[in-house]
């Protein structure tokens, strides 16, 4: 999970889902929910806040999220070298940045 840099809204991720819940800070709600890609683990922002992104381990890509839409912009692949690590599984994908958390799988 990961706050917006002004404090006002929590991105969660949900892996099971494949999805991102939008939670408002003050109200401690979800205000919705985002598909992203398969298992996401990790969420950053921009300096402005203006966008988000998200790792997803399961579909080998990180999704741009508009964060005043909350909608998908893009999707960007990373390379087919970052899931192929000696001992074939995943190599370190961290999202680091104000409120950013980031993960390995």
């Amino acid at each position: 999970m990961a706050f917006t840099p002004n404090g006002a809204r929590a991105y969660a991720t949900n892996s099971g889902s494949g999805t991102v819940s939008v939670i408002d800070a003050a109200t401690n709600t979800v205000t919705t929910t985002i598909p992203v890609g398969t298992t996401p683990y990790g969420v950053a922002f921009t300096l402005d806040g203006t966008h988000a992104h998200v790792a997803n381990q399961g579909s080998n890509n990180v999704s741009v999220m508009d964060t005043a839409t909350n909608t998908v912009k893009a999707r960007r692949r990373l390379h087919p070298a970052a899931r192929a690590g000696p001992d074939r599984g995943w190599w370190p994908v961290s999202l680091s940045g104000p409120g950013g958390c980031g993960g390995t799988g």
